[in-house]
């Protein structure tokens, strides 16, 4: 993904705003919603320094964190194999099949 700027910016905020809305709509608590909201937050917060020209990267210890972050609200958001499989699927259009 190096060279597209803002990728991993707008991954962020997609992903993690479909993760809280999914933790609203499923009753889960609300550090769980919390945490992604603010993630989504974040990325949104650091897309103006990473687009349209980059000044500031993310590198492989922020997307490593935002993965980290994103697999754990997965984790702890799933009830059933169903809502596992949904809430993977929240990044599926990002993923890049060679």
């Amino acid at each position: 993904m190096d060279g597209i700027n803002g990728i991993a910016g707008i991954t962020g905020v997609v992903a993690f705003g479909l993760i809280a809305l999914f933790g609203v709509v499923s009753g889960a608590h609300g550090s769980l919603i919390f945490l992604s909201f603010c993630m989504g937050l974040a990325c949104l917060g650091f897309l103006p320094f990473n687009m349209p020209k980059a000044r500031v990267f993310m590198g492989d210890v922020g997307s490593v964190l935002l993965g980290f972050v994103f697999a754990g609200l997965v984790l702890g958001l799933s009830r059933s194999f169903i809502d596992f499989v949904v809430l993977c699927a929240f990044l599926f259009p990002f993923a890049r099949i060679s």
